[in-house]
C-alpha cells in the first residue's frame, strides 16, 4: 500500500480539454496539417522548471517544443511530417501521441517519448491501436487504446517492458499510482502499480459521470455531471484511508462551462461561471477550502510547484503566487459526501486467528517474483494485479509433469478375470471387493476400482463410443473440443471414487495446452457436459480424474479467455482456472483482473479448485451467511473442511481478504490434502515482517516457504487485500503444489 507520507516532488498534470468533448470528437481531432497558421501554439504543459507545447511549423505540422522556465532556453524536440497531439512532461521525459508511420486516414496513433538529457526519441508502444493521452511520471508512461471500454497500458522506461493494465480510459500517472475513468459506470478508480491492485474511488452510474479530472499522486480533483444537467467540482485525498470526497462547489447548472483545471503540489485551480464571467478558483488541497484567485489576462497552463503559470498573448510567461488561505476563506466546501474508497477502506480490520480467510495474497500479489511477463513492474511493483517483480506468473510452476505415475499400464486381467470378449473399444471385467483395474489394448483408457467399492463381484465395462453422437457444449453453453468418449458401466453403484485415466495421444497439439484439459461427464437430462477434474501433469499424454458413478466421460478442451487479460501477467493462471470451471467472468465478457476479491468469492474459488462438497444438511455455521446466499454452499463446504473458522460466529463474506488470512487458509489446504506444511521461511528479509499479526506469523512463514506467496519486492503487505487476478495465481500455485494440475 502506498505510504501516507506526501511525496513532495514537483509535478503537474494539466488538462485543458473537457472529457465530454474528448469523447464526442475523433481521437486527437484538431487543425488539419497545412491549414493552421505558422507559429500557432497549443497544448501547453508545465512540470517543475520545464514547459512544453505544440507549435505549427512552416508546413502546417505541429511540432513539440520545450522551454526551461528558469533560463529561458528553448528547444524544438521534433521535426517530422507526422501529426502530433496530447504532449505531457515530467522531469526530463516528454511524451506525446504521434501518427508516426500511420497514414492520415487511419485511426491509429503511436506513443512517443523524448529524453531531454540524452536527446533520445523513441516509440513507446509495441502494438498498434487508437492510442491516446499518454502521461508520464518519469519512471513509466501510461496511455489507453480507445476501444469501447478502453484498454490501458503501462511502459516501464528503464526496462522497456509494456504491461496491459486492463479496462479503463484517460489514465493519469503519478508516483506509481494510476487514476482512471471507469468505462462502464463513469466513475473513477485507482491502481497501485507497486502492489498490483485497484479499487474504486468514485462510484457513479446511470447518467451521472466524471467529466474530467486531474491527479498529482496524492489528490484527485474532478468535475462531475449529473443527469439533471447540474455540475460540481469535488476533491479526494487518495492516500489517507477512509478519506471522504469534499464538495468544492454546489451542484449547479452553469450557463457556460470552462475546460480549465490544473493541480500543483498543495494547491489546485479550476474555472467556473459566475454571473456570466469566468471566475478562477483556488483550492487548498489539505483542507479543501476554496478561494478566489485574481490572475492577469492570459492562458492558464499549469503549475510550477505551487506557482500558477500563465502564457500571455505576446508569448511571454507569467507566474502567479497563490495566497495561502488564512482562516475562513470566505468560501468553504459544501457538504462532504462520502465516497472514494482508499486502499485501506475495504480491509477487514483486526480479525482473530480463527478468521483467517484467503488473504490478499497477490498472485504475484506479491508479484510473481523474478521475471514475470516482461520483467519488472512499474513503480517497483506490478501493474495491475500484482505483476512482475517476482517470479513467473504461475509462481515459477513447472511447465509439465513427470511421466509415469501410479496407474499400471498393463492390460486386462489385473486383479480380475476376463469375462467375454474384450476389444480395443470395449473392456469388460468382473471386479470384487478387493478392487481392480481395466485397461484397453491401446492403453488410452484405464479405470482403477478401489478396494471396497463393491461388496461382491460385479461386472464392469469400459467402452469407446461414437463421439459425434453427442453435442459437445458445457453447462454454460460454451463450445468444447472433444477427443474420445468412453462409457463406464457397472452392475452396481460405486461405494467409493474410481480413478479414470483417458489419453489423448492422437492430439499432440493438446500437449501445449494440457493444463486446460479435463475429464467431462455427460448429463443425460440436459445434454450438456460437466467438468469433473483433470490432473494432467502426472502422466504424459493422459488426464486423470476421480469419478463417482458410471456414465459417459471424455477428455475435452475448453478454451476460455477474456479481452481484459490478453496481455495480462496472470493470463495463464486465469485461463487455466477458467478452463477448469474454477473462475469465470465478472460481467459480460470481462474477467475484471484488478477487481477486489471478497472472502465469499475466494471461498468459492477454493472449494471448486479442491473439489469440496457440502457433507451435511445443517444450516450455515455463520450468522452472516444466510441459507439463500449464492455462496452458502461454498462457505459451508470450506468450513466443514476446516479451511475457515470465522470470527465470533461471523464469516464477513463481503469483506476483502487480507494476505495473512489467505496464507493461513492456503497452508490449511495443503495440510488437508496431506502435503508437507512444516517447512517455513525466514521472514526477516521483508521490511514489513513486524506488521504480520502474531496469529498469522507461522502461516505466512510456511506459505512463503511453500512458495504459495512470495511478497511484493521486499514487502509482504500482510494486511493488504487481493485482486481477482492475484487470487487466480495463488489458486494456480496451490493446485500445482498439490499435484492437481
Amino acid at each position: 500500500m502506498v505510504g501516507k507520507e506526501r511525496i513532495g516532488r514537483k509535478r503537474l498534470l494539466v488538462v485543458v480539454l473537457a472529457l465530454l468533448i474528448a469523447l464526442s470528437a475523433p481521437a486527437f481531432a484538431g487543425v488539419a496539417a497545412g491549414s493552421a497558421p505558422e507559429g500557432l501554439k497549443t497544448d501547453f504543459v508545465v512540470s517543475g522548471d520545464g514547459m512544453i507545447w505544440l507549435e505549427v511549423d512552416g508546413n502546417g505540422v505541429k511540432q513539440v517544443h520545450y522551454r526551461n522556465l528558469t533560463t529561458g532556453e528553448e528547444r524544438k524536440l521534433t521535426n517530422t511530417p507526422s501529426a502530433k497531439d496530447a504532449p505531457h512532461l515530467y522531469g526530463n521525459t516528454v511524451v506525446w501521441a504521434d501518427k508516426g508511420s500511420h497514414g492520415p486516414d487511419t485511426v491509429y496513433w503511436d506513443i512517443y517519448r523524448h529524453d531531454l538529457v540524452s536527446g533520445l526519441t523513441e516509440k513507446v508502444n509495441k502494438r498498434d491501436g487508437e492510442l491516446s493521452n499518454p502521461i508520464t511520471d518519469g519512471v513509466g508512461v501510461v496511455w489507453f487504446d480507445r476501444l469501447r471500454y478502453g484498454d490501458m497500458f503501462y511502459r516501464q522506461l528503464a526496462t522497456g517492458d509494456v504491461y496491459n493494465l486492463g479496462e479503463g480510459m484517460f489514465p493519469a500517472l503519478a508516483n506509481g499510482l494510476v487514476v482512471f475513468r471507469n468505462s462502464r459506470d463513469g466513475g473513477l478508480s485507482m491502481m497501485d502499480l507497486r502492489i498490483g491492485r485497484s479499487w474504486p474511488l468514485v462510484r457513479l452510474g446511470g447518467t451521472n459521470a466524471v467529466d474530467w479530472f486531474v491527479f498529482n499522486g496524492s489528490y484527485v480533483l474532478w468535475k462531475q455531471r449529473y443527469g439533471s444537467g447540474e455540475r460540481q467540482y469535488l476533491i479526494l485525498d487518495v492516500i489517507q484511508p477512509f478519506a471522504e470526497q469534499v464538495e468544492l462547489t454546489p451542484m449547479t447548472v452553469w450557463n457556460r462551462e470552462y475546460a480549465v483545471m490544473t493541480i500543483g503540489d498543495t494547491q489546485a485551480v479550476f474555472v467556473v461561471d459566475e454571473d456570466g464571467r469566468a471566475a478562477v478558483k483556488g483550492v487548498d488541497l489539505s483542507t479543501g477550502r476554496v478561494y478566489e484567485v485574481n490572475v492577469p489576462a492570459g492562458n492558464i497552463v499549469g503549475f510550477s510547484g505551487d506557482r500558477l503559470v500563465l502564457v500571455m498573448e505576446d508569448g511571454s510567461v507569467s507566474f502567479v503566487e497563490l495566497p495561502i488561505p488564512q482562516g475562513d476563506p470566505g468560501e468553504s466546501p459544501g457538504d462532504e459526501s462520502p465516497g472514494g474508497e482508499s486502499p485501506g477502506d475495504e480491509s477487514p480490520g483486526g480479525e482473530s486467528p480463527g478468521d483467517e480467510s484467503p488473504g490478499g495474497e497477490s498472485p504475484g500479489g506479491e508479484s510473481p517474483g523474478g521475471g514475470s511477463p516482461g520483467g519488472e513492474s512499474p513503480g517497483g511493483g506490478s501493474p495491475g494485479g500484482g505483476l512482475p517483480g517476482g517470479g513467473s506468473p504461475g509462481g515459477g510452476l513447472p511447465g509439465g509433469g513427470s511421466s509415469g505415475g501410479d496407474i499400471p499400464s498393463g492390460g486386462a486381467g489385473i486383479d480380475g478375470e476376463d469375462v467375454g470378449d474384450s476389444s480395443e473399444t470395449e473392456i469388460r471385467k468382473r471386479i470384487g471387493p478387493e478392487g481392480g483395474e481395466l485397461s484397453g489394448e491401446d492403453g488410452q483408457a484405464r479405470l482403477r476400482i478401489a478396494t471396497g467399492t463393491f461388496a461382491a463381484e460385479i461386472e464392469v465395462k469400459l467402452e469407446k463410443v461414437q463421439a459425434d453422437a453427442y453435442e459437445t457444449i458445457d453447462s454454460n453453453g460454451r463450445k468444447l473440443e472433444a477427443h474420445e468418449v468412453w462409457s463406464v458401466s457397472a452392475g452396481a453403484a460405486f461405494d467409493r471414487s474410481a480413478e479414470l485415466a483417458l489419453g489423448y495421444a492422437a492430439r499432440p497439439d493438446w500437449r501445449e495446452v494440457r493444463e486446460k484439459l479435463g475429464i467431462y461427464a455427460y448429463d443425460e437430462s440436459s445434454g450438456r457436459w460437466t467438468y469433473i477434474g483433470g490432473i494432467t501433469g502426472r502422466e504424459e499424454g493422459f488426464v486423470l480424474a476421480e469419478i463417482q458413478r458410471p456414465g459417459l466421460y471424455a477428455v475435452m478442451l475448453r478454451e476460455v479467455t477474456f479481452p481484459d487479460i490478453r496481455s495480462h501477467w496472470a493470463r495463464q493462471a486465469v485461463e487455466t482456472l477458467a478452463a477448469r470451471g474454477i473462475v469465470d467472468g465478472k460481467t459480460g465478457e470481462s474477467f475484471d483482473p484488478n477487481g477486489l476479491l471478497t472472502r465469499a468469492e475466494f471461498a468459492k474459488m477454493l472449494v471448486l479448485a479442491l473439489g469440496l462438497e457440502v457433507e451435511s444438511s445443517a444450516p450455515s455455521p455463520f450468522a452472516d451467511v444466510p441459507d439463500g446466499a449464492w455462496y452458502v454452499s461454498a462457505v459451508k463446504a470450506a468450513s466443514e473442511a476446516g479451511l475457515f473458522t470465522g470470527d465470533s460466529g461471523r464469516f464477513r463474506p463481503e469483506e476483502p481478504m487480507t494476505r495473512e488470512q489467505m496464507a493461513a487458509v492456503l497452508v490449511r489446504a495443503v495440510g488437508m490434502r496431506g502435503g508437507d506444511v512444516e517447512e517455513g521461511a525466514d521472514l526477516s528479509g521483508f521490511r514489513d515482517a513486524v506488521s504480520v499479526s502474531g496469529w498469522a506469523r507461522e502461516a505466512i512463514s510456511r506459505a512463503v516457504g511453500l512458495k504459495l506467496i512470495e511478497g511484493s519486492g521486499d514487502a509482504l503487505h500482510p494486511q493488504g487485500t487481493t485482486t481477482r487476478a492475484q487470487a487466480a495465481v495463488v489458486i494456480y500455485r496451490l493446485l500445482n503444489r498439490l499435484n492437481l494440475l
